[in-house]
């Protein structure tokens, strides 16, 4: 008799969560009109590295100083791959492992306090769960208000965390909330959790910026990108993604040598370059930044996220075709402005033998007509 009221126990506590697992595995998800559709890949798969998402290739030609916006797939909105526990370990690093008091003074991480505020943060991390869930049905999984991740073995109550919280360590990328402001009309920065910036720089003091004090120091913003910047922002509704990459020769996540050095030496280019000449043209790889922006549909806060990811010159680049050339061509004729902004002037010199011994490969193997002219390869920004 004692057995027979166990198991009714143990069925009234199984039953709800299986109901709840039922109902939210058989109905569709849509983001923006696009159907979430589950990828079938568990923790093995992601541990194996066996899961390869579709390749990246963001070269576009002639580069020009535009937001150049392409439509975002939203079932790839979100990175999950075998770089997950490394991003992961580097975020509880750079975080000081979350700790509630240290995390406060953190110079990569904060966020602007209120019911304005808090009910942006709670849309976010309400739309992070539902897509991870969705998606990635595996590896993330919520049961009433709790969300457990398969990947790293950890469970996350969100009626007990802040939810900017639950949205870092859910995902590889970095965060940025903007709202606009009714005063300045301007969309400021309410939010940050970058730790994965590549210059080293603390990320919290454009908390409460506008977007024109934190984008003064871009080339061409004043000139090309405020105005239009201004207006698609009020207009903006669909998501979007665009990408921003330089040069670098290793793979730190939160701040590359690239930056460290340039500040050691003081602006002193030939001793960089003396520097950049002792670094194997193996060790060089091409940063992507990859940027996405949404417009969260009750608040209507605008949330940039931004993926970095590293290929390999000499392994994932060269014998892409026309890809050596429209890198050679980028670090020689865009905008000098832009070349400094990059610290192409201080590396081109060093890495264009490579390349354009692969683009005179390339033509010899017929796999690029010199006679075409370069332009940006169809599939951008992915690889066909």
């Amino acid at each position: 008799m004692e057995s027979v009221k166990l198991i009714g126990l143990g069925l009234i506590t199984v039953c709800p969560i299986l109901v709840y697992i039922f109902k939210f595995k058989t109905r569709k998800v849509y983001e923006f009109g696009q159907e979430i559709v589950p990828l079938d890949i568990d923790v093995d798969d992601i541990k194996s590295g066996r899961f390869i998402d579709r390749k990246y290739m963001p070269f576009r030609y002639p580069l020009t100083q535009t937001m150049a916006l392409v439509k975002l797939d939203m079932n790839h909105w979100s990175i999950v791959d075998e770089e997950y526990y490394h991003f992961m370990s580097e975020k509880k690093r750079l975080f000081d492992n979350y700790e509630e008091e240290k995390l406060a003074s953190n110079p990569f991480y904060k966020r602007l306090y209120g019911s304005e505020y808090d009910h942006i943060c709670e849309e976010l991390c309400e739309f992070v769960v539902t897509h991870f869930t969705t998606r990635f049905p595996k590896l993330f999984q919520r049961v009433g208000n709790v969300v457990y991740n398969k990947l790293l073995n950890e469970e996350y109550d969100l009626n007990k965390m802040d939810p900017f919280l639950v949205v870092t360590k859910l995902s590889m990328e970095d965060f940025f909330i903007t709202v606009k402001d009714e005063d300045t009309k301007q969309h400021k920065c309410v939010g940050v959790s970058v730790a994965f910036g590549g210059g080293g720089f603390p990320i919290v003091p454009i908390v409460g910026q506008g977007m024109d004090e934190i984008h003064k120091k871009v080339p061409y913003y004043e000139s090309k990108l405020r105005t239009s910047m201004s207006k698609w922002f009020d207009k903006f509704i669909d998501p979007v993604e665009r990408s921003s990459w330089h040069i670098v020769w290793d793979k730190d996540l939160n701040c590359n040598e690239l930056y460290t050095k340039h500040r050691e030496y003081h602006d002193d280019s030939e001793k960089y370059k003396e520097y950049v000449d002792n670094i194997p043209f193996s060790d060089f790889y091409v940063r992507v930044e990859r940027q996405s922006l949404i417009k969260l549909p009750k608040s209507k806060a605008i949330i940039f996220s931004n993926h970095p990811l590293f290929l390999n010159i000499e392994k994932d680049l060269l014998d892409v075709p026309v890809i050596p050339t429209i890198i050679h061509r980028t670090m020689h004729e865009t905008p000098k402005d832009i070349i400094k902004h990059k610290h192409f002037d201080l590396l081109r010199h060093h890495l264009d033998p490579y390349l354009l011994e692969a683009e005179k490969r390339q033509q010899e193997m017929g796999v690029m007509d010199p006679y075409k002219p370069v332009r940006t390869q169809e599939g951008f920004p992915f690889r066909k």
